[in-house]
């Protein structure tokens, strides 16, 4: 993938990478993928090598993909210290809802009808929360059109409650980094994983800050169903996977975490036998994506058909559903919230097209008439010089 970094209104700046297919071979239905990396990984974790990268997927389906550094990691600027009154989680959340989404957006999301967040293990937090706060959000400036979660449950196991915590190393005074030999013992179970990444896990190790793991179990955890999942409108399809050291790996699980998201139009839920928790370095890397890919098509798909649905409609019924948005109406759907953003969207895009069409017939007009002009002379010096013109 190719790296990239882009400003931000806020004065910081977002990094990551991106695979871009050309839009003559994407389908009609084209969303903008949005993959959030977890704890001790950045940006590459979904670009590890070239067999286990999201990059085959985008490039078989056609559809973009961007992997960010989330905040305070990799080239991605930091908010730490977390301002007063806020946590981790919910700064991160700001951040991706305020400022990296809609900037993503506006630089990936041509030819696009939504954007589709996929999330793995500490970066579902701020995943979570970017969509409640979208969810809640009057006037959004990007389109969300679903939620992909994985390696990240409700209750940690009895493994991880038994066992001495992790040791980490101290980089610098806000992160720490995990020591290789024990990360991949934890990442992998015997089996799940090629030697071909393994061999990439120096390059792939990177510094978390340690608020973020003090405050997962603590803050996240208690907290995530009531203050956020509650509140998400877009499709949800969260998976567990099996062989996860962190977290319990159960259908019960399933049914328990996906009726947290009470009032989301649609939640898929599965467990993943066999997988480890870093499911996207491992043996079912490119399975799990074609999933990824596949349940981001069908959101794209679920937006059109709705917006066409939405489009029969009297405008007058739209301008007044628009009002009760902006007054911050509860009972404004998804849908409507996602029809009045692309609405804004290709509205400004119109009228720049239409300012650039106008400059353009007024430069043609302009030398129609000047070729006019040069044929008059022309003739009449034809005419004077006795020749005549046919």
């Amino acid at each position: 993938m190719q790296s990239f970094t882009i400003a931000l209104p806020n004065n910081a700046t977002v990094a990551g990478i991106h695979s871009i297919p050309d839009p003559a071979a994407s389908p009609r239905h084209r969303p903008l993928i949005v993959a959030l990396h977890g704890g001790t990984y950045d940006c590459h974790y979904f670009d590890a090598t070239p067999d286990y990268s999201a990059s085959r997927a985008s490039i078989a389906f056609g559809i973009p993909f961007v992997s960010i550094d989330r905040p305070c990691v990799g080239g991605t600027s930091s908010f730490l210290p977390v301002p007063e009154g806020s946590n981790f989680n919910q700064e991160t959340g700001r951040w991706l809802h305020s400022h990296i989404l809609p900037a993503l957006w506006s630089e990936f999301g041509n030819g696009c009808n939504c954007i589709v967040l996929l999330c793995h293990s500490l970066g579902v937090m701020g995943g979570i929360v970017a969509a409640a706060m979208h969810a809640q959000d009057e006037k959004p400036r990007y389109p969300l059109g679903g939620l992909i979660v994985s390696g990240m449950g409700d209750k940690t196991s009895p493994s991880a409650n038994n066992s001495p915590p992790p040791v980490y190393e101290k980089v610098g005074s806000d992160h720490v980094a995990m020591p290789v030999d024990v990360k991949d013992e934890i990442m992998f179970k015997p089996g799940t994983c090629s030697p071909e990444v393994l061999a990439h896990s120096d390059r792939l190790n990177t510094a978390t800050p340690v608020v973020e793991l003090q405050q997962y179990p603590t803050i996240w955890l208690p907290t995530w169903r009531d203050s956020w999942a509650k509140h998400v409108a877009a499709p949800v399809m969260f998976a567990l996977v099996e062989n996860d050291v962190f977290f319990e790996a159960n259908e019960e699980e399933i049914r328990s975490c996906t009726a947290a998201f009470e009032n989301s139009v649609r939640v898929d839920g599965s467990l993943v036998k066999g997988a480890p928790h870093c499911m996207e370095l491992s043996y079912w890397s490119q399975g799990w994506y074609a999933r990824c890919f596949g349940f981001a098509m069908e959101c794209s798909k679920q937006i059109d058909s709705h917006i066409a649905l939405d489009t029969k409609h009297s405008h007058k019924h739209l301008e007044s559903r628009s009002g009760s948005c902006a007054a911050g109406r509860q009972d404004c759907t998804l849908h409507e919230r996602i029809a009045l953003t692309l609405a804004n969207t290709n509205l400004a895009k119109a009228a720049r097209n239409s300012t650039s069409i106008r400059k353009r017939l007024a430069r043609y007009i302009a030398m129609n008439k000047a070729i006019d002009r040069i044929k008059a002379n022309l003739q009449s010096q034809l005419v004077d010089s006795g020749v005549g013109c046919q």
